[in-house]
């Protein structure tokens, strides 16, 4: 069973990813806890806040 990460957003949406989806090319870190996001031919930024590995 391939191992799967949750995600909360705005502390609302919850989604989960698996390890293959997050490194997918379409998502550039672009600093230690910052993204960018191309889904859909729309661009987005994220930040990561918070972390519980």
């Amino acid at each position: 069973m391939e191992e799967k990460y949750k995600v909360k957003v705005n502390g609302e949406l919850e989604f989960e990813f698996t390890k293959d989806q997050i490194s997918a090319p379409d998502v550039s870190k672009s600093s230690s806890s910052a993204f960018h996001i191309l889904h859909d031919s729309r661009s987005f930024k994220a930040e990561l806040q918070e972390s519980d590995f």
